[in-house]
């Protein structure tokens, strides 16, 4: 078979091997190598089937070595690039449905890996342009080192790192509610919590244009703000609202309603036949609590 293998005459330089990673060959000057396959993180050397730097995310799977790879099971996962949205078993259906909501059809090619953290096996391509970039915002914190967890219940109660008790209670802000670890350093994880009961429409006050200017002369009052009854909102909407808090902490909180409005603008309605129907929601407007003038780290 040398006559159509890598090994032919005139054949072509293939250096895309295993799950499309890069050979690097031929890369010293008297055209030796080492022929490793470059993951980005670290280098696989297929030759003796090791990798020789640990894998970046190993404290999480403490059972497994350091040095290993998909936790010893590749005909079931791949190498992937960050795995730190957190989905315990039980919420996942209704995660699910948040998935479908954004991503339709493609939502099937989203799974978890053995320690329940979110992957996307899929191909990108077939991914809309705005779908493409949405995922790239999920990416966000699929490649942090912080876990993000994604709970549906009416209340959480949990403890910090100094055995400290806190509470998440989403009722109080609309049905979502967040904590983050820029916010409270002695959490060690990042929490997005939602009611999936909670209850719709939400009452918002919306900023004017006279807001800003407004308030740079250190003067708000209520003709600054619009009272809307009337903004829709469910556990996926609520949902990706979250994950917007927990992706854009730090900063002006105008970024959250621009994410959500992002992930509004995607909603798809399922079908009884399995197939999805865009169906995009109202837009957002900045209000309050969402605006240029407001930081958030978290609850």
């Amino acid at each position: 078979m040398t006559g159509i293998s890598s090994r032919a005459a005139g054949k072509l330089q293939n250096r895309y091997k295993y799950n499309g990673k890069e050979e690097q060959r031929q890369e010293f000057s008297d055209g030796a190598g080492l022929d490793w396959i470059d993951y980005g993180a670290r280098m696989y050397d297929a030759q003796i089937g090791r990798w020789h730097k640990q894998d970046r995310f190993s404290e999480k799977y403490l059972s497994s070595s350091p040095y290993g790879y998909v936790i010893n099971n590749p005909m079931k996962f791949i190498d992937i690039n960050g795995d730190s949205l957190n989905v315990l078993e039980k919420y996942r259906e209704i995660f699910m449905k948040a998935l479908e909501s954004r991503f339709g059809e493609n939502a099937k090619y989203f799974g978890y890996s053995q320690a329940g953290n979110l992957v996307y096996n899929g191909d990108t391509k077939k991914l809309s342009k705005d779908e493409q970039k949405f995922l790239k915002n999920m990416r966000g914190l699929m490649n942090e080192k912080t876990i993000t967890n994604i709970i549906y219940e009416s209340k959480y109660e949990g403890t910090d790192s100094k055995g400290n008790s806190f509470v998440i209670a989403p009722h109080k802000s609309g049905g979502e509610a967040t904590a983050s670890t820029k916010q409270n350093p002695t959490l060690t994880q990042n929490y997005v919590l939602v009611d999936p009961v909670g209850k719709s429409p939400i009452t918002v006050f919306e900023t004017t244009d006279e807001f800003y200017k407004n308030r740079s002369n250190g003067v708000i009052g209520t003709d600054n703000f619009v009272r809307n009854d009337n903004v829709i909102t469910n556990p996926e909407t609520s949902t990706w609202h979250g994950i917007g808090h927990i992706i854009y902490a730090g900063k002006t909180l105008n970024n959250v309603i621009d994410f959500d409005n992002s992930s509004r603008a995607l909603n798809k309605t399922k079908n009884p036949d399995g197939t999805f129907t865009a169906s995009p929601m109202t837009p957002r407007k900045y209000d309050d609590t969402h605006n240029k003038t407001i930081i958030w780290y978290g609850n």
